[in-house]
This record gives C-alpha cells, sequence and structure tokens, in this order.
C-alpha cells in the first residue's frame, strides 16, 4: 500500500498500528493538501480581519454539514467526561484524533482538521508520543501545507532503532514504510527531488517491491523519465508478484497521470478507467479523468460523471471542472446550474474569510481564472499555490494564469524551471509554446 499522487493528488494511504493497545487505522490522502493562506489583491488576509457578525440572530449564516455537527457533540461530551487515568487519557487522545481526522477525510472540513490538531496537541508534554501520533500529526500539517513541520514529525519514525536485534519489529517496519511514503509525496509536491529519491532507496531496501516501483515511477514521471517510469509499471504488471488490489489501484493511477502528460490520452484512458474501476470514488482519478474529458471537449460524459455527486460535498476542484463543462454546453438549464455552482463556491470563499480560515491557493485561483473572470486574482492565488507546491498542474495553472494576465516574465521564469528539473508536459509544452515571444 502506498501514498499515491497529488493534487490533491488524492489517495489512500492506509496502515494499521496498535497503540496502547488500541487500533487505529488512518486514511491519509494527498487531495488532502489543499489547505493554506491566500495573499491576493481582492482577498486579503490580514491579522486585522474581524470576524463576521450577523445582523440579525434569525440570519442563517452557514448549514454546517452532519458531520461537523456530530464532532461538535463529540466536543461536549468529552468535556463532560474527562477519563480518569494517564493510561486512559492518552489512548482516548489518539482514538479521539483519529475519529476527527476521519472527519476532516470525509468531509475537507478545515474546522475537523483544526479539532484533529488540538486533540493532539493537547498530548501530555513530558510523555512519549506513539508512532501513530507522529504520522497522523504530520498527515494534518501535510494537509495543512507545513511540510516543513511535517517532515520533522516524520523524523522519530523514520529514526527508530533496532533495540539491539538485526531488524525492526514487524510495526516499527509497517510504520517507517509509511513514513516514507509521506516523506516521498511531500517531496514530490514541493519538487525536492533528491528527498523522493532518498524515500524511493529506502523504500527499495525495506518494503514491498509495488511500493518501491510506485515511488520510483512517480520520481521518473517528473523528472524527464517518463517512459522509464510507464516501462516498470507496464513490467510489474507483466510479472504480477505481490500485487494486491489496492497496488494495482496505485499503479495503474501513476501510468495514467504520466501517460496524460506525455499525450498519450488514449493510453491515459485505459489506464484511469482501470483504476477507477476499483476506486469509482477517488478524488484525485475524478479531477485528472475530468481533466481529460474536458480537454478532448467531452462534455456530456464529463457531465455525466460528476453530475450525480453536484452537492456542498463534492470537492471543490471538481465542482469548478463540472461548472465550466455545464458552462460550455451551454443550454440553459446547464448555465443555469452552472451559476449555482459558482455561488456556492464563491460563498465558501467567503465564509471561509469570514471565520478568518485559510483558503486553498489551487482551487481559489481556478475558481478566479475559469469562472468569475479575474485573472489578476486568479495570478496571485495560482503564484502563491506554486510556491508551496511545484507539480505539473500547479505550473500549468500559474502558466495559464499568467497568459490571462500578459506575464511574460512567469512565462519564462517558469519555462526555465521545467528545463531545470526536466518536465515532461505536453500539456505546460503547449501554452509555453504558443505564448513564447518572438525572438526580436
Amino acid at each position: 500500500m502506498f501514498l499515491n499522487q497529488t493534487t490533491q493528488t488524492q489517495v489512500k494511504l492506509i496502515m494499521s498500528a496498535n497503540i496502547n493497545g488500541l487500533a487505529c487505522i488512518l486514511f491519509a490522502r494527498r487531495i488532502l493538501l489543499t489547505a493554506g493562506a491566500i495573499a491576493c489583491a481582492i482577498l486579503p488576509l490580514t491579522g486585522n480581519t474581524q470576524p463576521y457578525t450577523p445582523d440579525s440572530a434569525d440570519r442563517i449564516v452557514e448549514t454546517l454539514p452532519t458531520a461537523i455537527v456530530e464532532l461538535a457533540a463529540d466536543i461536549r461530551r468529552t468535556q463532560r467526561s474527562p477519563s480518569n487515568s494517564t493510561t486512559e487519557n492518552n489512548a482516548d487522545i489518539m482514538q479521539r484524533a483519529m475519529d476527527s481526522y476521519q472527519v476532516a477525510l470525509a468531509t475537507g472540513e478545515a474546522r475537523a482538521y483544526g479539532r484533529t490538531l488540538s486533540i493532539l496537541h493537547s498530548w501530555p508534554e513530558r510523555e512519549n508520543k506513539p508512532v501513530m501520533y507522529h504520522i497522523l500529526l504530520a498527515a494534518v500539517l501535510q494537509h495543512n501545507h507545513e511540510f516543513d513541520a511535517a517532515l520533522e514529525q516524520l523524523q522519530p519514525v523514520l529514526a527508530a532503532e533496532t533495540n539491539g536485534t538485526d531488524r525492526l519489529s514487524p510495526s516499527q517496519a509497517q510504520a517507517q514504510t509509511q513514513a516514507l511514503m509521506m516523506q516521498s509525496q511531500i517531496g514530490l509536491v514541493t519538487a525536492d527531488y533528491a528527498l523522493v529519491k532518498q524515500s524511493c532507496n529506502r523504500l527499495q531496501d525495506s518494503a514491498r517491491r509495488p511500493v518501491f516501483v510506485n515511488c520510483q515511477a512517480q520520481l521518473d514521471g517528473v523528472t524527464g523519465n517518463t517512459g522509464a517510469a510507464l516501462t516498470l509499471i507496464a513490467d510489474t504488471f507483466r510479472t504480477g508478484t505481490d500485487l494486491n488490489t489496492l497496488d494495482y489501484q496505485e499503479l495503474l493511477t501513476t501510468a495514467a497521470v504520466v501517460a496524460h502528460r506525455t499525450g498519450e490520452q488514449s493510453q491515459a484512458e485505459a489506464y484511469y478507467q482501470g483504476a477507477m474501476r476499483f476506486a469509482p470514488d477517488n478524488n484525485y482519478l475524478n479531477v485528472n479523468y475530468s481533466n481529460l474529458l474536458l480537454e478532448q471537449n467531452r462534455l456530456d460524459e464529463l457531465i455525466a460523471l460528476l453530475s450525480p455527486d453536484a452537492d456542498s460535498t463534492m470537492n471543490a476542484e471538481l465542482r469548478i471542472l463540472l461548472a465550466r463543462a455545464l458552462r460550455a454546453r451551454g443550454a440553459e438549464p446547464d448555465r443555469e446550474q452552472a451559476a449555482e455552482i459558482i455561488d456556492v463556491l464563491t460563498q465558501e470563499f467567503e465564509l471561509a474569510l469570514m471565520r478568518n480560515e485559510a483558503i486553498p491557493h489551487k482551487e481559489f485561483a481556478q475558481h478566479s481564472l475559469y469562472l468569475v473572470d479575474s485573472p489578476v486574482a486568479a495570478l496571485s492565488a495560482a503564484r502563491e499555490n506554486w510556491m508551496l507546491q511545484k507539480e505539473p498542474s500547479d505550473t500549468r495553472l500559474l502558466a495559464q494564469a499568467a497568459v490571462a494576465n500578459d506575464d511574460q516574465e512567469t512565462l519564462s521564469e517558469i519555462e526555465q524551471w521545467i528545463n531545470d528539473v526536466g518536465t515532461q508536459d505536453v500539456r505546460l509544452q503547449a501554452i509555453l509554446t504558443a505564448n513564447r515571444e518572438p525572438r526580436s
């Protein structure tokens, strides 16, 4: 099992651990990585931002998701019924943190992530922390784009010693594998490819081969070795050795994304559809496959794929894609539905500002660029996003925002950067080629 992909590379990482007799399962998704403070002209966030106060006690400010209501009830129960012993307290902290994190994953709510962080920070300062504590805290920090802090939390897990034996215990080995996968994903997002290589090398020595293959293929896929990435995955499929269902899903996803970047659209589609048979609700897969459909102007298929889930629980990036497809198809009902989606997204950004919460750079940039015709705000948000994460989709978004603002300096900066790191992405290259200033 391995944590795969990006953009909100949205993938599932599953791990079981026994902590003080408590069985825990951590589900971490890379699409997790969508939160961060945004600094742009029309949505300034400053320390002086004042809380929103309704003008009437009857005014509905927001309808809370059911999961958030349940989380609030859990907080009240916890406050009324504290545990009695230190051992019970520590086990209870981990259980409550896991429960809160599951709500965060299910809803994407910043408040649930904040609650998880608060629970973890309640751990007694002088008491040793179990490995799951570090991994769970790292996952929340990763979601919040606090990548350095997340990496710091992984270090105690990665540095675990063998206690005089030749090998780590099974639980230590499993924890280290998970930490290495998380470390590699942070390296991929931040374009720290030396860190990814280091993680892959350790996985090659300590993890199941499919885990290493996925890590190496993802690294090859962003450093100019896309052919090697696809060959490595194809060879792994051909042998079929040591592959489980999750392995197939993850490797198919990696292959689909790499093939998509290289312009092999039919191959990419076959891989996407194969992966979606294993994980039809995976946000990362749906975002990338939806982009492929949009690029091919297959609007009916895209709308049919996303419309059944077109409600407030659907990932913001998917709702943006659905609104774009509906507007492009252009029938009056489509335009009305698109307008409703845009209004809801706009209100969500405004509510986040009222609560003085962080706004995800990437989704806000997409909203500004594609839906509300605010290219200046889009460029500001896309650049803030690119300062934190430099996956190919982040770079494409910055390039598209730069084109909308006729910002040749940013386009030149992007071109230099991809030449330096070896990024292969036909869509990004097409943007740069079409908008390159002619030489005098």
